[in-house]
């Protein structure tokens, strides 16, 4: 329609600013860090650091002992930002959880639209493990093919009780995709750790379905935790 933006319009799709209500009694606003580039997601491990996805960066930074250190603890490389977009754009690095279950070493997830050196673009979910404050072995637990031009890659990411993983995976500004069992797109998740299905997820008994899905119909899923 006439009213989409482009580049002589850059505020059209922008939010009114912020009208915070009222805090109760004994609360207050502070600054925790400065020098965060468009943070979307945090999450941290028993021993107290905070780990910040940057959605434009690519970047993993960390908090430790309340001050933002200067290295990333992982750099994404293969990042996808659709260029030149002078507005609002939901692509990038949006989704971080770090796994609960330490046994065997600290393992972080990370959730991001990707685009290989051809061209080839894609929706990921990653894992990497934490050694010496770093993280090594980057493995994909899930892929989606194809990315959209601006939004809808949802990102949400949230560990159930019984240790599966649930990932809110967008409809990739194709809705009609999201009410098809055979796609991931306007879903919401439930993996293991390893990205296979468990085995009473609701549609693992149809042939036609994808049996990693959990929920389905919706545009942009995410949780609060």
């Amino acid at each position: 329609g006439s009213n989409l933006p482009n580049a002589s319009q850059p505020d059209v799709l922008r939010d009114p600013p912020v009208v915070f209500a009222s805090l109760p009694a004994g609360y207050r606003i502070e600054n925790l860090v400065t020098g965060l580039s468009s943070p979307t997601a945090l999450d941290g491990p028993r021993d107290g650091r905070i780990f910040v996805a940057e959605q434009f960066s690519g970047q993993v930074r960390v908090i430790k002992d309340g001050r933002l250190l200067p290295e990333p603890f992982f750099i994404i490389d293969d990042l996808y930002l659709q260029p030149n977009r002078g507005f609002v754009s939901e692509l990038g690095f949006v989704g971080l959880t770090v796994d609960p279950d330490e046994s065997d070493g600290l393992k972080l997830y990370f959730y991001y639209s990707a685009q290989t050196a051809d061209g080839t673009r894609s929706t990921k979910l990653v894992r990497v493990r934490d050694v010496g404050g770093k993280g090594v072995d980057l493995s994909t637990i899930l892929e989606i093919a194809g990315a959209p031009d601006c939004c809808h890659i949802a990102g949400g990411l949230t560990w159930l009780p019984d240790g599966t993983l649930l990932v809110g995976v967008g409809d990739h500004e194709d809705p009609d995709s999201a009410q098809d069992l055979s796609r991931l797109n306007g879903s919401v998740l439930r993996i293991n750790r390893d990205g296979s299905p468990p085995p009473d997820n609701p549609f693992v008994s149809d042939p036609d379905a994808d049996p990693r899905i959990f929920a389905l119909g919706l545009r942009n899923p995410g949780f609060l935790r």
